[in-house]
């Protein structure tokens, strides 16, 4: 149940090659990174501590931001953004 870094390999791989056949833009660079690393590391002993499983706290997390986003988008809230 943890993710490793074979893990994490597999998936950067899985992910760009669909990001590249549907988005249309095959270099972009989906990896992770130091931050997105040091995020996980937080993450992880936050679920640690809290008696949480890790993975599953991810994918809501995932989707929480996944619906702001998409709220973010269909409000058009980057436009909003110019008047600050």
């Amino acid at each position: 149940g943890h993710v490793g870094v074979v893990e994490t390999i597999a998936s950067t791989a899985v992910c760009g090659i669909l990001y590249s056949l549907f988005a249309g833009q095959p270099l972009c660079i989906m990896g992770a990174t130091g931050p997105e690393y040091a995020y996980t590391v937080v993450f992880y002993s936050l679920c640690k501590s809290m008696d949480l499983e890790f993975l599953p706290a991810r994918a809501w997390q995932g989707l929480w931001c996944a619906l702001f986003t998409i709220i973010l988008a269909m409000t058009d809230c980057c436009a909003a953004m110019s008047h600050f």
